[in-house]
């Protein structure tokens, strides 16, 4: 669509020498799973086509976080309840995971925001930081955007599911 509009708004006589669309959001409310990372690489390979044909200027990752659904390790995390250490070290490989792919992609990339300061986020989403009566702590997913390689290598329990291998 942003490849159809740009190029139609080419042809426009008002057409001013810039995009119609100069930039695309992609709202990250996500839920934790092993095919996230190729899904995720997947949107950014086509946004990237598009500044490459200079359709498109930026990509800004927005109101990113993270839900343990039934299926991720230590199951789901519902209400308002604390997440497990299991849970919580599952958002923190998956938002390892994603920001390896942000810094493969960081050209491209304009800006990346969380969904809110510190858990439990909306909806109870997990975050970078941890609220704990009034008292805020890095959230294990803090320690992944933060260092990647080393926060997978650390909790290489979770391997079987991010990596497909079985339990």
């Amino acid at each position: 669509m942003v490849r159809e509009l740009n190029i139609l708004w080419q042809k426009d006589p008002l057409y001013d020498s810039r995009n119609l669309v100069e930039g695309i959001g992609m709202q990250a409310h996500y839920t934790i799973s092993a095919s996230l990372e190729k899904e995720v690489r997947a949107s950014l390979e086509l946004f990237k086509s598009l500044i490459d044909e200079k359709l498109l200027a930026a990509i800004a990752i927005s109101e990113l976080d993270m839900v343990c659904g039934a299926n991720a390790p230590g199951g789901l995390l519902t209400g308002s309840s604390i997440p497990s250490q299991e849970q919580a070290d599952a958002a923190g490989y998956q938002f390892a995971l994603l920001y390896k792919l942000f810094a493969e992609y960081s050209q491209y990339i304009e800006r990346v925001t969380t969904w809110g300061f510190a858990e439990p986020g909306w909806m109870n989403h997990l975050l970078l930081f941890r609220n704990i009566d009034g008292e805020i702590y890095a959230a294990p997913a803090y320690y992944g955007a933060y260092d990647p390689e080393k926060f997978i290598r650390e909790h290489s329990y979770l391997d079987y599911f991010f990596k497909g291998t079985g339990k």
